[in-house]
């Protein structure tokens, strides 16, 4: 099935390609089954079609022009502006993060405390019991 739709893609490919050259008609597509030729033929007409109904289009030399000024212009300004850089005040986050660093030395502090008391009591009772 994989194959089936890559040579679908490749012949709708090959088929935008040469309707872009403007060679219609010495296209050379891969093999493909004539099952799956009904899938594809109206699809190339339809490409056929449509490049037909559409022209191509060039812009006039006035609207170049104006867009070329336009794009200069905004070049010029672009280049001629300061660059700002704003930094926020850090007096926040400092005041967040010894917060927090009290509050973990106090924590730990603590921790130390009950531990070192729980290990002088099992002593004693250790001791006591012996």
């Amino acid at each position: 099935m994989a194959g089936h739709h890559r040579d679908l893609l490749e012949t709708l490919d090959i088929h935008a390609d040469q309707l872009s050259s403007g060679a219609v008609n010495d296209i050379e597509y891969p093999q493909i089954p004539p099952e799956q030729s009904c899938e594809i033929l109206p699809l190339l007409e339809l490409a056929e079609r449509v490049k037909g109904a559409l022209a191509p289009v060039t812009p006039a030399s006035s609207y170049r022009q104006k867009l070329a000024l336009d794009l200069a212009r905004m070049a010029e300004r672009r280049t001629g502006e300061d660059i700002r850089i704003t930094l926020r005040s850090p007096g926040r986050e400092w005041l967040v993060g010894a917060a927090i660093g009290s509050a973990m030395a106090v924590l730990g502090g603590a921790a130390y405390l009950i531990r070192t008391h729980g290990r002088a009591r099992s002593q004693r009772a250790s001791q006591a019991g012996s």
